[in-house]
Formats: C-alpha cells, structure tokens, sequence
C-alpha cells in the first residue's frame, strides 16, 4: 500500500511539472538563459552606440567638407568575409561560443611525457682531423690515390743506343721478366701510321688485350731507316702513348727488344693482371 502512494506521488509530481511547462509563459526564466539573454541586450545595445557614433561622426565631416565647398568624400565599400565558423569558436547572433581545440588536445595528451632534445654543443662531436696536419683530399692525397688505383705515369729510362725501359713504381721484377720469361702472345705493327695514329693504335691495343687476359705483347715500330733524320718517330710516339695516361693504367713495364746492327725495332709490353 505504501509502494502503491509513493509510486502515485512520483506521477503526480511529473504530471504537475509537464503542466507548469506547458502553461509558462516565460521559457527564458531560467537564470542560465537569463544571463545569455542579458548579454546579449547588453552587446546589442554596445553596437547600436557605435554604429550611432560613427554616423554621427560621418555626418559631422560631410557637413564641415560641404561648409569649405569640398565634395563629400567617397569611401570604398569594403565586403565583408564569409563568417564561416572555426573548430574552436563559434558565433551565434553576435555572442561568441567558445568550444575546445580537438586537434590541439589531442596532440598535446599524445605528446606528453616527450623531452625536448637538447642540441649538440661541439665537445660531443667527432672531428676527423687529417693525418699529419694536412688539408683532406689535398694535391699529395689525390697523387696517391691515382698511384693505388694505377693513374700515374711512368718515368722513362733511355739508353745510348735508342733502347728504352720503364716499369711501375715497386714492379722491376717485371723488367726481368721480360728478359727471361717473355712469351709474346700478340703483336702489333705500327709502320705506315703517323704519330697520332700509332698512338691511337696502341692504346687500343694494350686495353684490349688485357681485357682478353693476355700478359705479354709486342709493339713494333720499325728502326727509322726511312726518316729523313734517322730519327724512330713511331717508337717515341708509342713510348709516349704507354709511359702516359691512360695507356700507363694498362701497362706493368716495357723495354726495347734485343735488335740486330741497326738497333732495336719493337717493344715488349708486360701487361697488368686483371
């Protein structure tokens, strides 16, 4: 019986409060909207004062410009931006509502915890300071690099009787080689050419040749019997083309071959291992 009155209360109650909604004739009483309804007043009443002013103070102007006989001044329309609303504010007849950054809560609750590295003062560093004082990739480090990589040309020693020999800085072992040892596996014949293109000639030669794998060869330029001077033109111009680069890149050492009584007439040539 007592659940019976107070469960009959409890509909009382609401029936009575869905009434007294019903019938109210000020929806706004709440003290909330109240308060936003007064502020409102408030702003609208600001604005209209301002507006006031300002045509007033226009008024003022153009009847002092027309008292000086000046034309009324002519100011350019400016049109107004599109009020489009922000992720964190919004405006509803002039009262502004603030509403929170999502992006930048989130951002922040994902980085927190996170320390800012500090930067790298100069005592934490390596610094690689070239050996003996000097200058990284100095003029003396790029001629040893070339020597290493076989970029470097050959100091060539002449004999008396025309003969010639050179080989790479440490490979004399392959003059005595030549000597001994040597089995020609081809040969080129430099005679009826000009300088130009015996030296063409025989850089072709020596780079082909190695490519196929051959050790030993032979370059033959004749005694220079036909020069007007005696003079062996293609044996100089095929010492050159060897003892330089690029053909030095090729070449371990080479030497005049042993020749009869008017000398020497070819060169033998020991190739670079692959």
């Amino acid at each position: 019986m007592v659940k019976k009155d107070k469960a009959q209360r409890e509909r009382d109650a609401e029936d009575a409060a869905a009434k007294k909604a019903a019938t109210n004739p000020d929806p706004l009483g709440h003290r909330a909207l109240s308060g936003l309804a007064k502020l409102k007043a408030e702003l609208d009443a600001k604005e209209k004062a301002a507006r006031d002013e300002a045509e007033a103070k226009a008024k003022k102007e153009a009847e002092f410009r027309a008292r000086i006989g000046l034309s009324p001044e002519k100011k350019p329309v400016k049109s107004a931006p599109p009020s489009t609303p922000t992720k964190s504010s919004r405006k509803t007849d002039s009262i502004e509502v603030w509403r929170p950054n999502l992006e930048k809560e989130l951002f922040a609750s994902a980085m927190s915890g996170v320390e800012k590295l500090t930067a790298k003062g100069k005592g934490t560093r390596v610094v690689h300071e070239p050996s003996h004082g000097k200058k990284p990739h100095s003029l003396g480090d790029k001629v040893r690099r070339g020597a290493a990589e076989g970029d470097v040309g050959f100091a060539v020693r002449w004999s008396e009787d025309g003969t010639c020999e050179a080989c790479r800085p440490g490979a004399s072992f392959a003059l005595a080689a030549l000597d001994r040892l040597a089995t020609v596996q081809d040969t080129v014949d430099l005679h009826g050419l000009d300088t130009t293109e015996a030296r063409a000639r025989v850089l072709e030669f020596v780079r082909s040749r190695r490519a196929r794998g051959m050790r030993v060869v032979e370059v033959v330029h004749g005694t220079g019997k036909h020069a007007p001077d005696g003079h062996c033109v293609l044996r100089d111009a095929a010492v050159a083309a060897m003892s330089e680069v690029p053909g030095s890149r090729e070449i371990e050492a080479f030497k005049s071959k042993e020749g009869g009584p008017s000398g020497s007439a070819a060169i033998l040539v020991a190739l670079r291992a692959r």
